[in-house]
Order: C-alpha cells, then structure tokens, then sequence
C-alpha cells in the first residue's frame, strides 16, 4: 500500500486460484502498481476472505496516518538535540 498522487493506493488482482484463462501475469500487475506508484497484492477471495481484510486494513492504517499531524520540525529537532547531549553527556562522565 503506497500512495498515489497523494492517495493511499492498492492495485489488488483476484481470482489468482484461476491460473487457467489468466489474463495479466504477476509481473505485468507488479509493473503496474509500480508505474502508478502504488501498492500491489494477487488475492482469491474463494479461497480466504483474510487477503481482503489485510488489504483493506493495511489501506485504513495508511489513511489514518496519513491524517495524523505531523510534528512541528522546531520540536522534533530540539527532541533529537536534547537526546543527543544527554548521550554525550553521559558518555563523557563514563570516561576513565
């Protein structure tokens, strides 16, 4: 699951229990969600629902991270320099 043009995106290919009369191959599907950027999964609902539900689930986690804020880069930089001078900080008083 990837995001095309900013929307969470998966090109799914069912009935992949019907090898027979197969009309695009896993390959030319993986091309595809690549030109388009996009997530790729072969499926058969006729034999387990739980590749959709993965599916759709892995969609629904993509979409609510999407919404998610993100964090103020200013704080995220003064967290990562605060992490960073207590680790030095306590590796210089380490020393013998």
């Amino acid at each position: 699951v990837c995001l095309c043009l900013g929307v969470p995106t998966v090109l799914v290919a069912n009935k992949t229990d019907l090898e027979i009369g197969r009309e695009v191959t896993m390959e030319e599907g993986q091309k595809m969600a690549k030109d388009l950027r996009c997530g790729f999964r072969e499926l058969s609902v006729a034999e387990t629902v739980l590749a959709v539900e993965a599916a759709v689930f892995q969609l629904i986690r993509l979409v609510v991270d999407q919404q998610r804020p993100l964090p103020d880069r200013r704080s995220y930089m003064l967290t990562v320099r605060h992490a960073l001078s207590r680790k030095l900080t306590r590796s210089k008083t380490m020393q013998w």
